[in-house]
């Protein structure tokens, strides 16, 4: 598959506004990474989806080489067993930076990853961002919101259903419960009344106790813990 923006000449690109050269192989273990045959959403069209809309919201980025950095990096460790996903994806950051003497944007980049475990609202700065702009597939038209919900649930096809709805529907709580989910305006235009309305249209489907491979419209194995 072709991409527009996940490109190694973009990837070059970013490491030179950093003042620095890309490690050698980084582009190559990255598209190996996003390609590993247990992702159906959190793969290299996710990013290539995210770098898209960062193209659009750029100029409301602070440092904006390195929300683009977080964005590349934010999953690049992606095991629906574990829980420390995010943290583990800030420490190859961090080991990507090291390696070309960029200590020191480490500690920034590193909240901007860590922002994506979405469990607490994020201000209108950098990290806010990266967040938003990761969420933005909760404001997408319904149709392609229940493709993305079959793809989650693909992800974790290993988690019995109602194990899976339980923790489906506390991700979903913890996002809807906050007063807005983008902290961004142009991203609250953009996508906040359709990203409740999804929210709550799955959150009505899973409190109701409706197993996702029960229901005519969708493939069998479909929503997830993960956002």
């Amino acid at each position: 598959m072709a991409f527009v923006f996940f490109t190694a000449q973009r990837w070059q690109g970013l490491w030179e506004s950093l003042g620095a050269q890309a490690p050698v192989g980084s582009f190559v273990m990255l598209m190996e990474r996003y390609n590993e045959p247990h992702r159906r959403y959190h793969d290299a069209r996710h990013i290539d989806r995210c770098l898209l809309h960062f193209e659009v919201l750029k100029s409301f980025a602070q440092r904006p080489e390195l929300v683009e950095f977080a964005l590349w990096l934010h999953d690049a460790v992606y095991d629906t067993r574990a829980h420390d996903n995010e943290e583990r994806s800030a420490d190859l950051a961090e080991a990507l930076l090291a390696s070309a003497g960029l200590h020191h944007l480490v500690e920034p980049l590193r909240a901007m990853i860590l922002g994506t475990r979405h469990k607490e609202a994020c201000p209108a700065d950098d990290v806010g961002l990266v967040v938003d702009i990761d969420l933005s597939v909760l404001g997408s038209e319904p149709k392609d919101y229940m493709v993305y919900v079959q793809q989650i649930r693909e992800e974790y096809s290993w988690v019995p259903d109602k194990e899976f709805r339980d923790g489906r529907i506390k991700v979903l709580k913890t996002i809807a419960d906050h007063a807005r989910i983008y902290s961004h305006d142009p991203c609250l235009g953009l996508w906040e009344l359709r990203a409740r309305e999804n929210l709550n249209n799955e959150l009505s489907i899973l409190m109701d106790g409706f197993s996702q491979d029960s229901t005519p419209s969708q493939s069998r194995s479909q929503t997830s813990p993960s956002r």
